[in-house]
């Protein structure tokens, strides 16, 4: 895995420890937000992969890699199944998690008037993890591509609509 993809979840799940506050202000573990993001990027993997409909000891290898997990193959096909990721539906859905940072983004433009860019940084780990997932088992799916192009649009989209910053 890419040392520039492992540093930017670190500095994701560092960003979430220090706002799960703002978030989740009943929440004392500080731990769910981060658990979000990780969720939101298992669905994310899930869907990419099953894109081809191969889910190999590679790609899970990423996913714990990428965020200190010890996953096994059929823990994500059991994940699969219960977040219902083989419907396209689910997958074109916003991430709860985006929706937090675009929250974080927005809380410090309005009331500091400070551009914190929080939710760019996720969506380009978005991009960059997404990108070295469906390479990772050395076969590029165009389904996979697709699926890829697709997500990363609509995330863009979502977060154009609704940044606070981007309405001056």
């Amino acid at each position: 895995m890419n040392q520039e993809v492992k540093g930017s979840v670190a500095e994701i799940l560092n960003v979430c420890a220090d706002f799960n506050e703002k978030i989740f202000p009943e929440d004392n573990t500080g731990r769910m937000l981060s658990d979000e993001v990780i969720a939101d990027f298992c669905r994310y993997f899930v869907f990419l992969t099953l894109a081809d409909g191969v889910l190999t000891g590679e790609e899970v290898g990423f996913i714990n890699n990428c965020f200190d997990t010890d996953y096994t193959i059929d823990d994500m096909q059991e994940f699969a199944q219960e977040e219902r990721t083989d419907d396209a539906s689910s997958m074109m859905s916003v991430p709860l998690s985006l929706n937090y940072f675009i929250r974080i983004d927005n809380l410090f433009y309005t009331e500091q008037e400070i551009v914190t860019n929080y939710t760019e940084r996720l969506i380009e780990l978005y991009k960059k993890a997404g990108m070295e997932f469906i390479c990772c088992d050395g076969d590029l799916a165009m389904e996979e591509m697709n699926i890829y192009n697709q997500f990363i649009a609509m995330l863009e989209d979502y977060a154009k609509l609704n940044l606070e910053k981007n309405e001056d």
